[in-house]
């Protein structure tokens, strides 16, 4: 999965979105990414360790990042709703 962050955070650097409220929008998505990668780097840690504690700062960043995504979702259907549009998943 890291590597499929990783390259999501890359290719979204050379996205500039010309609204704000746009923008707003992608920042949510690249902070999402970042929370997602954190938590995925310190479960990867936790397991090769094996350290209870690390897997469970990882699970916490997890939710963290669960959170965000809802966030980003909410934020991305209200965008559109906004504009007379509706998502899609």
């Amino acid at each position: 999965l890291l590597p499929l962050v990783n390259g999501s955070l890359e290719k979204l650097k050379d996205i500039n979105p010309e609204t704000e409220e746009v923008k707003e929008i992608k920042d949510k998505y690249v902070k999402m990414l970042n929370a997602y990668k954190a938590s995925f780097e310190t479960l990867s840690e936790g397991c090769e360790t094996q350290d209870e504690a690390t897997i469970n700062t990882g699970n916490e960043k997890l939710e963290e990042a669960l959170e965000l995504l809802d966030d980003y979702n909410k934020a991305l259907e209200d965008l559109a709703k906004e504009h007379g549009s509706e998502v899609e998943y």
